[in-house]
């Protein structure tokens, strides 16, 4: 693991290789966490990666509460365990607390920090007029069927591609929840494109 640099998602092949390792760690009893801490003092290396790794279930646990902001979650975990790691040199055992209880204000404080440093998106207006469009036409299609209009429906009445109608259908799925990651039995699953090719794909395909 990159301990020093925060970078532990890195010392894995893939992240899904990261989360099924989390998985199969087994949860650390109170007598192993003191014995390690005890030898964390003794200045044990190995002892210190194993007491941070069996804290990064933590750090996952905690960044799912910050998923959807714009964020890919994998950059949401990285930023939690950064703040894991300074909790971690600040951490004093001798003063009775659980060490996820001394963490979490460092591991929150992190992630708030990296969401709120991320960039805002720009959207042509000539993309919010398409949208805008889509959405009247989806609803009044709605409407008069009395059921969710079919995507051929769709681009009929509003009389443009089919191609630019599904690019506007994609941007505006990424628009309401861009990093769509979800952890399921220690897998991360993730399906988006880049939301500058999105705007330039709607934008300048043909009418």
């Amino acid at each position: 693991m990159l301990i020093e640099t925060g970078d532990i998602i890195m010392g894995y092949k893939s992240l899904d290789a990261f989360f099924k390792r989390l998985k199969n760690l087994p949860p650390l009893s109170q007598e192993e966490k003191k014995l390690l801490l005890n030898k964390i003092a003794k200045g044990n290396e190995g002892a210190r990666e194993k007491f941070i790794e069996h804290n990064l279930r933590f750090v996952v646990k905690v960044a799912k509460g910050y998923r959807n902001k714009g964020i890919p979650f994998e950059d949401v975990v990285q930023a939690g365990t950064q703040g894991l790691l300074k909790a971690y040199k600040k951490y004093d055992p001798s003063r009775g607390y659980e060490f996820s209880t001394f963490a979490r204000k460092s591991v929150m404080g992190q992630i708030v920090e990296l969401i709120e440093k991320r960039p805002v998106m720009s959207i042509p207006e000539r993309l919010r007029k398409l949208m805008r469009k889509y959405e009247k036409t989806k609803q009044d299609l709605t409407d008069e069927l009395g059921e969710e209009p079919k995507i051929e429906q769709i681009v009929k009445k509003m009389n443009i591609a089919k191609e630019k109608v599904e690019q506007i259908i994609k941007f505006i799925e990424f628009k309401e929840s861009p990093f769509d990651d979800t952890i399921k039995e220690g897998e991360i699953q993730r399906d988006y494109t880049p939301v500058s090719s999105q705007i330039r794909n709607v934008v300048l395909l043909p009418n």
